[in-house]
């Protein structure tokens, strides 16, 4: 079996996990009142593509990544993980990019669609209160 790097519920791990955290959290609070009025040459918009690319494939590596570690496959679901990583760090620039050379963009629907809509983003905020707690829950729980 593959040595772990860190033990379950190490103060390294969870310093450093709470700490980039909250960085991320005031970085993104952030956005919504800076907004860079520069001429890149392209379409900032890109960004936004790129981001749903990057969500897509991250998506694709996370399933792979359960299904190599249960077959016991434990070097190559690392590997994975780790390229979703760095994909997600790529994907929090290119998020951070967006929105400083876009601005806010405000959804324009209206009725079921906007319920729809913001159904959806509550993703955003479970996956937070999710995220956090892992790192909290009994060694039995967090599996």
């Amino acid at each position: 079996m593959l040595k772990a790097s860190w033990k379950k519920n190490d103060k390294r791990a969870n310093w450093l996990i709470i700490s980039f955290s909250i960085i991320v959290f005031l970085i993104v609070t952030a956005l919504g009142r800076v907004h860079l009025q520069v001429d890149l040459g392209f379409d900032v918009h890109v960004f936004a593509f790129a981001n749903a690319i990057i969500n897509s494939v991250v998506a694709v590596l996370l399933i792979a990544a359960l299904w190599v570690v249960r077959k016991g496959n434990y070097e190559l679901h690392k590997k994975i993980m780790l390229v979703a990583m760095v994909l997600s760090i790529l994907f929090l620039v290119s998020y951070i990019c967006h929105h400083l050379f876009a601005g806010d963009t405000r959804f324009g629907g209206s009725g079921g669609l906007k319920t729809f809509y913001y159904i959806i983003l509550l993703h955003i905020f479970l996956w937070r209160v999710s995220f956090s707690r892992l790192f909290y829950l009994p060694p039995i729980v967090a599996l």
